[in-house]
Order: structure tokens, then C-alpha cells, then sequence
């Protein structure tokens, strides 16, 4: 599963080295928000990125800011699908 604002390729001990060579995980960023269309950004970015994994019939089942990334052009990425499940998309 590929996405803009996935990185579930990755494995986890790369999402942690990663915290560390990108800008970082996102808590360790947010005393930096100075506008609320910040906040905004990251969140319809993370939205977009939870609609991919679902329509790729995957649930994440972490979603915290340490298992968010952004890249140095603000871009955020999910990481650690350590938890996820699979289900399909289609069945109602």
C-alpha cells in the first residue's frame, strides 16, 4: 500500500529512525503551530491518509502523534502498521 501520506512499506524500526532524520514526529512539533490553519493542514493530510489505508482495506488501530511523520516539505506520513488489520472494502 502506497500513498502521499502513508509509509506503511516502512518497517517499524525504520519509523523510528525516521522520527528522527525527518523533521520528526508530530507532538515534538506542535509548540511550533503558530496559526490554526497549521493544525488544519496536518489534520485533512492525516484524513487523506487514513481514506487511502481504508480503501486499501486496511485499519491502522494506532493513530497517535508519535505514529505520524512529517517530511521537511510538511507533508505528513503515517507510519508503524504494527497493529493494523485487514478487512475488506467492499463488504458492507
Amino acid at each position: 500500500m502506497e500513498g502521499k501520506h502513508v509509509a506503511a512499506r516502512w518497517p517499524s524500526w525504520l519509523a523510528t529512525v525516521a522520527r528522527e532524520a525527518i523533521k520528526g514526529w508530530l507532538p515534538r512539533r506542535a509548540d511550533s503551530f503558530e496559526k490554526l490553519d497549521k493544525v488544519k493542514c496536518y489534520m485533512e493530510q492525516l484524513f487523506r491518509g487514513l481514506d487511502h489505508c481504508h480503501n486499501c482495506g486496511v485499519l491502522h488501530r494506532d493513530i497517535k502523534g508519535s505514529n505520524l511523520l512529517t517530511d521537511n516539505n510538511g507533508i505528513l506520513k503515517i507510519v508503524d502498521f504494527g497493529l493494523a488489520s485487514f478487512f475488506d472494502p467492499n463488504q458492507a
